[in-house]
């Protein structure tokens, strides 16, 4: 592309050519479906984009024009594309956290119901004991956090569906990733409590 707009316009500073590096920003945080290929493929963005600009420089200075000057030029250049790629990509990891966070929201309230509906399953909440005790939904259990390992004594079987909350859904998507590392693949996050409108019960 660099080539291109040279040639055809006789210059690399091309309004044409950061549009592209945009639109392909733009459409990698669209299709992107989760964080980690976000930063694979913006990468993947950023160094063609520099790599594109250092190929170049060595093109124009050895093939074209023997400048002294075509290296700190190229550099200048890439610079500039560099850090239009590299702001895309910061803009869409903010973009691509929002949607990753929105799209895994649930609604507690439609998952304890689909818990009760489950033969065998479990509802947990990993709150701290105090806060447990403090209310917590019917039916659950309490294994903190920090002693999720204990769920092995509680919950034997790491076929069961368990469901898994806490107060605003933070703790519960950790553990429910340390359970599925243990062998608990039937473990869900469902959210918080504190946006559970049924019963609530005090030890």
């Amino acid at each position: 592309m660099f080539f291109i707009v040279d040639k055809l316009r006789g210059t690399l500073i091309s309004r044409y050519l950061l549009i592209i590096i945009v639109i392909l920003g733009v459409m990698n945080m669209l299709i992107a479906k989760g964080m980690k290929e976000y930063y694979i493929s913006s990468l993947m963005l950023v160094v063609s984009t520099v790599a594109g600009m250092i190929l170049y420089t060595y093109y124009y200075y050895y093939f074209v024009s023997a400048n002294p000057e075509a290296p700190i030029f190229g550099t200048a250049i890439m610079m500039v594309y560099g850090f239009i790629a590299l702001a895309v990509a910061a803009v869409g990891t903010v973009v691509v956290g929002i949607k990753d966070r929105y799209a895994g929201k649930t609604d507690i309230n439609e998952e304890v119901e689909n818990m009760k509906a489950i033969a065998g399953a479990v509802l947990l909440d990993v709150r701290n004991e105090d806060e447990f005790k403090g209310g917590h939904i019917p039916g659950s259990i309490n294994i903190p956090l920090g002693n999720i390992e204990d769920v092995e004594n509680k919950i034997s079987d790491q076929d069961t569906p368990v469901f898994v909350y806490c107060l605003r859904g933070t703790r519960s998507a950790q553990a429910v990733r340390k359970m599925k590392a243990m062998g608990y693949n039937n473990a869900k996050s469902i959210g918080g409590i504190a946006a559970y409108k049924g019963q609530i019960v005090q030890v």
